[in-house]
């Protein structure tokens, strides 16, 4: 996944660091794009509880700070609606990400 995310953020700016999480329970996709630099979309295939699609923007840099300072292999993340919270966990340790507006 932070290979995945750290793709998804090379057309992020400063101003544009939001990244677009689409998904339904086996795939997660994540979508950013910046004028003048580019487009990027990269899809995952996961595991997920629930089928219900879902899409949010989260700054992403967030979670890869947290995924490189745990150094850990596994991470889940729990979606509370498309304005609520984001829970990303990792080894136990839980991050509350509130989404960015669009």
């Amino acid at each position: 996944m932070l290979a995945s995310l750290r793709r998804a953020m090379l057309v992020s700016s400063e101003e544009s660091r939001g990244a677009e999480w689409v998904g339904d329970g086996n795939t997660l996709t994540l979508k950013a794009s910046t004028a003048g630099i580019g487009k990027s979309k990269v899809t995952l295939q996961c595991e997920g509880d629930s089928t219900d699609e879902f899409k949010v923007t989260l700054d992403s840099r967030l979670i890869v700070q947290m995924i490189e300072r745990l150094k850990s292999n596994t991470v889940d993340v729990k979606f509370h609606g498309e304005q609520g919270s984001v829970h990303v966990i990792c080894d136990g340790v839980t991050c509350v990400i509130m989404p960015m507006s669009r």
